[in-house]
């Protein structure tokens, strides 16, 4: 496989997925995004990690809020476009990952990364900010799953680190996040 041409192909689904929800950039606050955001005084002391850690069932995410509040205020400008390049760089990591899964054929990576990228089934999570912790969950998770690959073909111990490393930090942005030794465990097995 061309390196060049893989490069490529990430980076046109990355194009894809910006594209695809560069609208929502515009968006208001919205449901849950008002106590989660607008309301939280856990986010407004962003240089207080101890109290804006503590502000949230999902700590990470939180603090994720707390920086878009240092650089954005109250807009939500600086929130959606958070979430969108999240979203993005999930598309790129899910199009690595299916590559690895798919022994470097591109036809494939670039489908599922695609259907990624455009898939109406993601707009909730990128477009409503409370929704943030699915993405950087899944972020976490995609990343895991790529080092736990590494480590396996690389048979590196540093690897297996940063797979761990990845599912505490998937933790605190989501409990749905308990399960992903499940998913390595299934990966490993395939």
């Amino acid at each position: 496989m061309n390196p060049r041409r893989a490069t490529l192909c990430a980076a046109l689904v990355a194009v894809l997925a910006a594209a695809v929800y560069a609208g929502a950039l515009h968006s208001p606050f919205v449901y849950d995004d008002w106590q989660t955001i607008a309301r939280n005084p856990s986010i407004r002391a962003w240089r207080n990690w101890r109290y804006v850690l503590a502000g949230s069932g999902r700590p990470l995410t939180n603090y994720t809020y707390a920086l878009n509040w240092a650089f954005s205020g109250a807009s939500p400008l600086g929130y959606h476009l958070t979430n969108v390049l999240l979203h993005v760089l999930n598309v790129v990591l899910t199009f690595f990952l299916t590559l690895r899964l798919t022994a470097n054929r591109l036809a494939p990576a670039v489908t599922a990364a695609g259907v990624m990228a455009a898939h109406p089934l993601l707009s909730e999570s990128v477009g409503y900010l409370g929704a943030r912790a699915g993405l950087l969950c899944a972020t976490f998770l995609l990343a895991g799953t790529l080092a736990l690959a590494h480590a396996i073909a690389a048979k590196r111990r540093r690897w297996l680190i940063a797979a761990a490393a990845c599912w505490l930090l998937a933790l605190g942005c989501k409990e749905t996040a308990i399960g992903l030794p499940l998913a390595y465990l299934g990966y490993d097995r395939l």
